[in-house]
């Protein structure tokens, strides 16, 4: 016994019913397989006539469809009836279709099934099914075939897509081919390239998805899996008989499904003072699995309104010029979708933008940013170009800046709309970096011309004290004070106050310092010194810092002697001025004394420091060439280094020199 249900999706005018005709496979003689033609209705004498029907199966179907009746789930519909409702409906719907499909003998009692008693196992038929007309005739083309048999081999059109942890196999069948095979669905099942590790996708014969202008379309998604490895897809056919036909092999190449990353968009700007351009870039890696672009224009960042498709752009495209229609002064968003030649898609960010599509006015020019202080408080003067005569494009000027977000400039918008040509603009923040003005003008719809840009240091506007002080004992050479300070990109340097009266200045202790040592001299005046540092910047000046009092003993205070006897001559070198020192070790130390060190003046007239590019002199006479200085006289000074690594008080001499005529003064050695 075979059982046969064909779905009716069109009802053409002067149709009445079906004529059902077999013939074994491979012959050309066609026989009917009922007396009369099958018409459709739902009744106790038409619904079942000429359906195949043997006496069991009839009084079986009789009982349940008088069930029906008395529960209320069917009623009654004669021939006539039923052939007028498909003539205005064009056939059964949908959900008749389902239910038909769902339960067979709905399909029997309605006139689209029929069951063929004659039969014989082993033996493989073709079944036609034809139109029967109310005229008495019948089409002369099957509106559809059944095959009783092995079936055909199919060759699907087929696309995979990946995602994140999912493949998904997208497959399509002309119609056609389908119902001459009879093909109720496909068992598919995954496994990898070598055929191992075979994994059951649809145990039971899955259905085609939709039907579209004849072809069918199947779906199937492999979730949790690897989509960066390759895999052998498998679709077996099987067909209303449960006969299955050749199996189907498809391979997924993971190289050709790879994710695409997001394109950026790069900018977005006006052209034609109409158009906006739009520019772009793509990883190189996805240029060879692109397939085009998709421009999408949004007016929310959010999903409450739908984008609009500006267009489908060729995969080489980096830039597009969009004339989409805009409304003035209103903002909107671009998103730009990358779709693969396997189905990949991924979008960019949003890119937002101003529409300002209107006659530009002229570029403001000759914009100067001066920082200034107005009862303590700091302020940028900004001051430019006023508005000419004859401008008639300008209706105000607009500020942007970026002092909230670096880099990023904001219209100031609680600003009134004014034609002035100067602002004072509030620092609202402690500086300590450059910040950027800029100034366009606006004209009356809202668009603005050409901005002038303008950047303006504001150095560190408060500086917190020095709180952190230490010192160490460097006797008898000295002190070594050290502080902590955070770290501020215009900081110049530190003043040093012992006992309220500064040792030390921004020339001697640089922003980068942390510590500085107090020369013995000092602190020989000074037995309990009390410190304090006072950081200062280009703009702002710290509090005095924490007090640091130390106690020096007396028997600290006690240095090594100065070298003795230090006399000097001024010379004539190619270079310049340069002068020969000669001196004694100091008187009684002979044997302690491994070398001297050079001290002068140059960089704060008194101050004696150290000249550290001199080494340390093994001898008792030393020529040392003068860098100009624009005075009457320099301070050089020896002191002697002990085999201890201290260092001796210091000898000095004043040498006069004059600078302007390089008048050489000597003096006599003795």
């Amino acid at each position: 016994m075979v059982q046969l249900y064909w779905e009716c999706r069109a009802w053409p005018a002067g149709m009445a019913g079906f004529v059902l005709k077999r013939s074994e496979s491979g012959a050309s003689e066609w026989a009917p397989l009922h007396d009369g033609p099958i018409m459709p209705a739902i009744d106790q004498v038409e619904s079942f006539r000429n359906r195949g029907l043997s006496e069991e199966m009839e009084a079986s179907l009789r009982h349940d469809f008088m069930g029906w009746l008395q529960e209320g789930n069917v009623q009654e519909i004669s021939v006539l009836t039923m052939r007028e409702i498909f003539n205005e409906s064009g056939g059964p719907g949908a959900g008749d279709r389902i239910a038909m499909k769902s339960d067979f003998r709905v399909a029997l009692l309605s006139g689209f099934g029929f069951t063929d008693n004659t039969a014989q196992p082993g033996t493989s038929y073709d079944y036609a099914l034809y139109a029967a007309y109310t005229d008495g005739t019948t089409s002369t083309q099957p509106l559809a075939m059944f095959r009783l048999g092995d079936p055909q081999p199919l060759d699907p059109e087929y696309t995979f897509s990946a995602g994140r942890v999912r493949i998904t196999l997208d497959f399509e069948i002309p119609h056609t081919e389908i119902i001459m095979s009879s093909i109720l669905g496909f068992l598919i099942e995954r496994s990898n390239t070598d055929g191992s590790a075979t994994h059951i996708l649809a145990s039971d014969p899955m259905g085609y998805s939709s039907i579209t202008e004849g072809v069918c379309f199947y779906r199937i998604v492999d979730y949790d899996i690897d989509p960066s490895r390759d895999y052998l897809y498998t679709l077996t056919p099987v067909n209303m008989f449960q006969q299955r036909g050749d199996p189907i092999v498809l391979r997924y190449v993971a190289a050709r499904y790879k994710p695409l990353s997001p394109p950026v968009i790069d900018e977005v700007s006006l052209v034609d003072d109409e158009h906006m351009d739009l520019t772009w870039r793509v990883a190189p890696e996805d240029s060879l699995l692109l397939s085009h672009f998709v421009l999408e224009l949004l007016r929310s960042p959010g999903k409450e309104v739908p984008p609009v498709v500006v267009d489908t752009i060729v995969p080489s495209a980096r830039q597009y010029t969009d004339t989409t229609p805009k409304g003035y002064g209103e903002m909107y968003f671009y998103r730009l979708r990358s779709l693969g030649m396997y189905g990949q898609e991924v979008g960019s960010d949003l890119k937002a933008f101003y529409y300002l599509g209107l006659s530009t006015p002229p570029p403001v020019t000759g914009l100067t940013g001066e920082l200034m202080l107005e009862d303590e408080k700091p302020f940028v003067k900004l001051r430019w170009d006023p508005k000419v005569d004859g401008d008639t494009l300008t209706a105000r000027f607009a500020i942007y800046t970026d002092i909230l977000i670096p880099d990023s400039f904001l219209h100031v918008s609680h600003l009134p709309r004014f034609l002035d040509n100067t602002y004072k603009f509030p620092i609202p923040s402690h500086g300590g970096r450059t910040y950027q003005f800029r100034v366009a003008g606006m004209s009356r719809l809202g668009r603005a011309g050409t901005p002038a840009e303008v950047s303006v240091d504001v150095g560190t506007l408060y500086l917190p004290r020095v709180l952190q002080v230490s010192s160490k004992r460097l006797s008898p050479s000295g002190l070594l004070i050290q502080w902590e300070y955070p770290a501020f990109q215009d900081l110049i340097g530190f003043r040093l106050m012992m006992n309220d009266r500064e040792i030390a200045g921004v020339d001697h202790i640089k922003g980068d310092m942390r510590s500085y040592v107090v020369e013995e001299e000092l602190l020989a005046k000074e037995p309990n010194p009390s410190f304090q540092l006072t950081a200062v910047g280009s703009v702002a000046i710290s509090d005095p810092g924490l007090r640091h009092t130390i106690h020096l003993p007396a028997h600290q205070i006690d240095l090594f002697p100065s070298p003795a006897s230090l006399v000097f001559e001024l010379l004539e070198s190619s270079s310049g001025m340069a002068v020969q020192l000669c001196w004694e070790p100091p008187f009684g130390k002979e044997e302690s004394v491994t070398g001297y060190a050079l001290f002068a003046d140059y960089n704060t007239p008194g101050r004696l420091q150290r000249i550290n590019t001199v080494p340390v002199i093994r001898a008792t006479e030393y020529i040392y060439t003068l860098p100009v200085a624009e005075r009457d006289e320099v301070n050089l000074g020896i002191a002697a280094i002990t085999k201890e690594g201290t260092t001796g008080q210091i000898a000095r001499v004043s040498i006069p020199i004059k600078n302007n005529n390089k008048e050489i003064i000597n003096n006599d050695k003795p």
